[in-house]
């Protein structure tokens, strides 16, 4: 005759740390706990015998060895129940500030593979030079040491009863930061705030930035003598330059040529290379320009002085009106 079959709770419990103290309960088919029932364990490092107590509760520890462990529950007039689990060993991990100054604190700190803080692990620190240094981890999984008077790379490594050892972390510890004054145009000595000496630069007895000065103004000369300039050119002109054949011969003068709509659309029309009808752009008055136009009363020299560029023209008139305003004439004679 059996009352049914016995179960270990829980049943999901089936992964322990080394050294952990495990506890199962031994029920029956209703949930109700089985006392006196005898539970033999399978352990990596030896066996174990227990009895459940009154509450049904079994409790053992897995041992320091690494592997899997078996549960056995048996009593008279009960079916035996069968668990098997894991036993593993967490790995230890070690991290350390990356960088620390010369005389500072240095601290690294250990935890378990599961991020949690581990207590009581040994931490060596291979300090640069060789010199190594041992320290505890307080409950924060923490060390520390200014024991730090040269500058290099250090190494940590954290080891603990019940866990694997943890992988090598590294620091470095620096000098202090030396900046260079801004007033040393030639750099620092290496290491040091002292100005490095600039190299002599003497060319024909002169200072090298005194020549470089000259060949500035020199290529601004230049850049100003062959800069084509820009310039507003009157409709009496333009037909002159045309009968003449003169039409390229300004447009190669000059960078842009400003010119009426009228005798804009009329060189457009006309059969010329497009290079010098490129050059020709017409400029209508806009509100300065219609106020120019009442000062002076001529709507060329308007133009110009709108767009603030010298005028061209064969008119005495005209000449005259742009200088009475104060813009730069240009006759067609002269070119």
């Amino acid at each position: 005759m059996t009352y049914g079959k016995l179960y270990i709770t829980p049943s999901d419990l089936t992964k322990a740390k080394v050294n952990e103290t495990l506890t199962y309960l031994i029920k029956d088919d209703g949930g109700n706990a089985v006392k006196n029932a005898n539970v033999n364990i399978l352990l990596p490092d030896g066996n174990l015998v227990k009895t459940s107590d009154y509450n049904g509760k079994v409790t053992f520890n897995v041992g320091e060895k690494e592997g899997s462990y078996t549960l056995t529950a048996q009593k008279d007039c009960y079916e035996n129940a069968t668990l098997t689990g894991t036993i593993v060993m967490p790995k230890l991990t070690v991290t350390c500030d990356s960088q620390v100054k010369v005389n500072a604190t240095l601290c690294c700190y250990v935890k378990d593979q599961d991020g949690n803080n581990v207590e009581g692990a040994n931490v060596k620190l291979t300090m640069p030079g060789g010199k190594e240094i041992q320290l505890i981890s307080d409950a924060n999984g923490k060390v520390c040491t200014n024991e730090i008077q040269i500058k290099g790379d250090v190494t940590a490594a954290a080891s603990k009863k019940g866990y694997k050892d943890s992988d090598i972390a590294t620091s470095k510890i620096t000098t202090e930061e030396i900046i260079c004054p801004k007033e040393c145009k030639c750099g620092c000595e290496e290491g040091t705030a002292t100005c490095k000496p600039c190299p002599e630069c003497n060319i024909f007895g002169l200072p090298c930035w005194i020549l470089l000065l000259l060949l500035l103004l020199v290529v601004l000369l230049l850049f100003l003598l062959i800069r084509k300039k820009k310039i507003y050119v009157d409709e009496e002109s333009v037909n002159k330059a045309i009968k003449e054949g003169q039409l390229e011969n300004i447009s190669n003068k000059y960078s842009k040529i400003y010119v009426s709509r009228k005798v804009y659309d009329n060189i457009q029309g006309m059969d010329v290379e497009n290079k010098v009808k490129n050059k020709f752009e017409f400029a209508d008055l806009n509100e300065k320009g219609e106020k120019y136009l009442k000062e002076c009363g001529n709507e060329h020299v308007a133009r110009a002085k709108q767009l603030e560029v010298d005028i061209l023209t064969s008119n005495d008139g005209t000449a005259k009106k742009a200088e009475e305003n104060k813009v730069k004439v240009k006759k067609y004679e002269e070119i």
